[in-house]
């Protein structure tokens, strides 16, 4: 033996900023090394390197499936979010909506903005329930308030439907502006077509909104529910 002590295994914050940095090979190791202390976030972390072949592992989305129900068991918000778009998709999982809005009922009721958005896509569409416009919209504003970019695109669309004159068409706007600002490309568009149908005065009254909500959820720290696929 040569007496030399092999380098630590890094912590799981480490790891995380590794996973982040997108480093996925060194946090493979210490996400692997927190997880058989049954660590919830390090065995969702893991579970999304298996979902996409990084680190060195071979994707496997039923593996990942069984690793995120563990965590999204154990009470995780972002893996029950993750195991609710694997059964909305049906992806490593059959697909099973009931399944899946179970899920994201779960995590609604920890107040993630994922699980609050999807389950007004359910009401918007009427998957599996009685179509609801009015419930979408507010579940939509809860996820919006929270920074959550998908839905202040379709809480702006929302609000912008026409139904509430020009106050909502202002808020609808300011809220798509703020969404673009957080990277929804469609939010941009949906935009420019509204502002199209507006007077200049609103126009600019909007803008301003929309740029105070970007800058607030700017300082906001990042949720850890983002969804690995949509």
């Amino acid at each position: 033996m040569s007496g030399q002590r092999s380098a630590p295994a890094p912590s799981l914050l480490e790891a995380i900023d590794a996973f982040e940095r997108g480093d996925f090979r060194a946090a493979r190791t210490g996400l692997e090394a927190a997880a058989t202390r049954q660590d919830p976030v390090a065995i969702s972390y893991l579970a999304m390197l298996i979902w996409m072949g990084k680190g060195g592992l071979k994707a496997n989305p039923a593996q990942a499936v069984g690793l995120f129900r563990k965590a999204a068991e154990a009470g995780l918000a972002s893996a029950q979010v993750n195991l609710a778009l694997a059964y909305l998709h049906g992806a490593g999982v059959p697909q099973d909506d009931r399944e899946a809005r179970h899920w994201f009922d779960e995590a609604a009721h920890r107040r993630a903005p994922a699980g609050l958005f999807y389950l007004g896509e359910f009401a918007a569409s009427g998957r599996g329930e009685q179509q609801n416009p009015t419930k979408a919209r507010e579940l939509w504003s809860k996820a919006a308030e929270r920074g959550y970019a998908p839905a202040m695109r379709a809480f702006g669309a929302a609000c912008a439907d026409g139904r509430g004159g020009p106050a909502d068409a202002i808020d609808g706007l300011a809220w798509l502006y703020a969404a673009a600002a957080g990277g929804e490309a469609d939010a941009a568009t949906s935009a420019r077509f509204l502002a199209e149908r507006m007077r200049a005065k609103d126009i600019t009254l909007a803008h301003k909104r929309g740029k105070a909500l970007a800058k607030r959820f700017a300082r906001a720290a990042p949720w850890a529910d983002e969804p690995i696929a949509r």
